[in-house]
């Protein structure tokens, strides 16, 4: 396989794996085409040069850089002392998962054995730089565009999640997120049998386990679930940003922009001239005026 072939897979299995550090993404792409570098003609082979040349003469291509007897102890290495090290081997070793797609396979215990592995039969292995690798390069740039959008998600759990819907899931994820505004995307049923479908802001929690109160920012009404209406299916929305929390020893007016309070074991929201006490949550700004008694 050609350089451009290795590094999309090395991308593919930063996405499908949600590894979240870009400098891992650099060390994964530079093992994807490091296992190359004993051949001189190859794209990591003309760069290092004064390597590959002196690797080529005593070893030849696809010997001792193709084998796993090198790259797992590096790998080894790399989990306890060096993680770029970590990262650098499991690229590599992807570049050995695609080289046995080749024609003439790959000597993965190199020197300890001569054996040659391949993943497929003859007829469907693939020649460098051929057709059949075009089409496999297209299968690849399809492959990270679904694990990018998979891992948008949340990876194959989020895609679990996302299939299933379960509502308690949605609030015990809701409770490891500390203070980040959340949302809830689903489907409501409202206590008189009407199904709404769409995304609610999530307030905060109520006086027992799974009661949430959400808030409808197109009607500007709160829902208490289970008070209002019960989720049919729901998946937890984070953002990146968190809730101002503020709170109250005696009742202000709130003067300007809006916020979300508790009481009577439910959430409640208050607006421009109305009066709030106690803990408070809000987003941007509001203005607040003291009682005068």
């Amino acid at each position: 396989m050609t350089a451009p072939t290795h590094s999309l897979f090395a991308l593919f299995i930063y996405y499908i794996f949600r590894v979240k550090s870009k400098d891992a993404l650099v060390y994964l792409t530079l093992g994807s085409i490091l296992p190359d570098i004993d051949h001189p003609q190859s794209t990591i082979g003309r760069v290092f040069f004064f390597i590959s040349n002196p690797l080529n003469e005593r070893f030849g291509h696809r010997n001792i850089t193709h084998s796993l007897v090198l790259w797992i102890p590096m790998m080894i290495v790399g989990v306890h002392f060096c993680q770029p090290l970590l990262w650098l081997g499991i690229g590599a070793c992807s570049h050995l998962i695609l080289d046995s797609w080749n024609l003439s396979g790959v000597t993965l215990f190199k020197p300890l054995t001569d054996r040659i592995f391949v993943m497929a039969g003859l007829k469907y292995r693939v020649k460098v730089g051929s057709k059949n690798e075009l089409i496999f390069m297209f299968i690849l740039i399809l492959m990270v565009w679904g694990s990018f959008n998979l891992a948008e998600i949340g990876g194959l759990r989020g895609l679990a999640k996302e299939i299933i819907g379960n509502y308690n899931i949605a609030f015990n994820d809701y409770q490891k997120q500390g203070t980040k505004v959340c949302y809830l995307e689903g489907k409501l049923r409202m206590n008189n049998g009407v199904i709404k479908e769409g995304k609610w802001l999530i307030i905060g929690q109520g006086s027992s386990y799974g009661r949430l109160s959400v808030y409808n920012e197109k009607s500007k009404k709160v829902i208490n679930i289970y008070d209002d209406g019960s989720f049919l299916k729901a998946v937890l929305r984070p953002t990146n940003i968190s809730w101002n929390l503020l709170n109250l020893d005696k009742p202000m007016e709130i003067k300007e922009g809006q916020a979300f309070f508790r009481a009577n074991k439910s959430w409640h929201l208050a607006k421009t001239g109305d009066y709030i006490f106690g803990n408070i949550i809000y987003r941007g700004q509001v203005k607040l005026k003291a009682i005068k008694y």
